[in-house]
């Protein structure tokens, strides 16, 4: 019994065994597919006894590839000779702007029905990466992966600190930042330099004469400062109080005024290197010729506000023993002189009367004019 000739399928070849004659009773064929083809139907047919085959005959159809899922940021690219995404089939991925491909290129569908590499993906482009800054901080948004393509940056400083830079940073298509990082830097305070007859001690933890800052001032010997001795550069920048400076000690003002009344005040021409009656004033004193100075003729103020010594006073001269004898001599002299002066005197006056009486007693009416009781010695 002979069944029908066997047309050999597409893509296929069939191998038949004829025991008896070509495609009769007891023949069996066996249909095998090509590469890139897997056979549908039954693989081997055998020509029954009442001339029928055992199974229809099979077919080859070419073998096909899972899809592609849909790329991010991508496009798929494909070849297909056979039909879509089947053996043979190559394909190809491109990215968009800022996206890079990650892994290879192209694949193509295998024989087995697998793609023969890992479908690429597109991955954003990357920026360096940003980390918070001293005294700063930044906070981002990662809208396409950490510090990739899109990544947009704000940066802020802490209190006492100045941004320097744009504060507002977007990473770029071809993985740059728009601009240089920015950095902090401390809130800087007008530079201080030590008041005149003063001295400065400054710390100093960020920077000079910056946020943070501080400083202690003080004052040479005879000098006392006015204000807090200490001052710190805030937060805004400015200095916590008006800087302190270095006045000299003052003395009680001197008045001659008040001195007491025991003569004339002497002279008095004082000098003030740092202000009137305050450290280092001087003052000298004199008294007139017929005056000598009764204390120091030379006040100087003192680093701790006092005058070396109280004020002096002008008395009288007072005589050496010579200067007195001679006075004494001078004056005895001029005495005896006097009273030589007076006795003559004396003895003048009493010869004129004597002279006057002989007159009387020598004239005729001397009896009339003399006096009982007058007794001439």
């Amino acid at each position: 019994v002979a069944c029908d000739p066997l047309v050999t399928p597409a893509k296929s070849h069939l191998t038949c065994a004829d025991p008896l004659e070509k495609f009769s009773f007891r023949s069996s064929c066996k249909a095998t597919c090509e590469e890139g083809y897997t056979l549908r139907g039954e693989t081997t047919l055998t020509c029954l006894s009442d001339g029928n085959w055992s199974a229809p005959t099979p077919a080859c159809e070419v073998i096909r590839c899972d899809a592609p899922e849909s790329v991010h940021h991508g496009s798929v690219h494909c070849q297909d000779h056979l039909g879509e995404f089947s053996y043979g089939s190559l394909c190809w991925l491109e990215c968009g702007a800022g996206f890079t491909l990650k892994g290879s290129n192209s694949t193509y569908c295998t024989s087995q029905g697998k793609w023969s590499q890992e479908f690429p993906v597109c991955q954003a482009q990357q920026c360096s990466p940003l980390i918070d800054s001293s005294h700063g901080t930044v906070i981002c948004t990662h809208p396409n992966g950490q510090f990739s393509f899109g990544t947009v940056c704000e940066v802020s400083c802490q209190a006492g600190f100045k941004l320097h830079g744009t504060p507002r940073m977007e990473c770029l298509e071809m993985g740059k930042w728009t601009d240089t990082p920015p950095f902090c830097l401390a809130q800087q305070c007008p530079h201080l330099t030590a008041s005149e007859n003063g001295w400065m001690n400054c710390s100093h933890p960020h920077s000079l004469f910056s946020y943070g800052s501080q400083c202690f001032l003080g004052c040479e010997t005879g000098f006392e400062i006015t204000g807090e001795p200490g001052i710190k550069c805030s937060a805004s920048g400015n200095w916590s109080q008006e800087v302190p400076s270095c006045a000299a000690v003052r003395c009680e003002p001197l008045s001659l005024s008040h001195l007491p009344e025991l003569g004339p005040p002497p002279s008095m021409n004082c000098s003030h290197p740092h202000g009137n009656f305050s450290f280092g004033s001087q003052c000298m004193f004199r008294c007139a010729k017929s005056h000598e100075l009764n204390g120091t003729s030379q006040l100087i103020c003192s680093s701790i506000g006092y005058w070396t010594n109280s004020l002096p006073r002008c008395v009288v001269k007072e005589m050496s023993v010579s200067a007195g004898i001679l006075m004494y001599a001078a004056v005895g002299a001029a005495s005896s002189a006097g009273l030589l002066l007076l006795g003559g005197l004396m003895f003048l006056l009493m010869r004129q009367f004597t002279k006057k009486a002989h007159y009387s007693l020598n004239d005729s009416s001397w009896e009339e004019n003399l006096n009982p009781s007058f007794e001439f010695n």
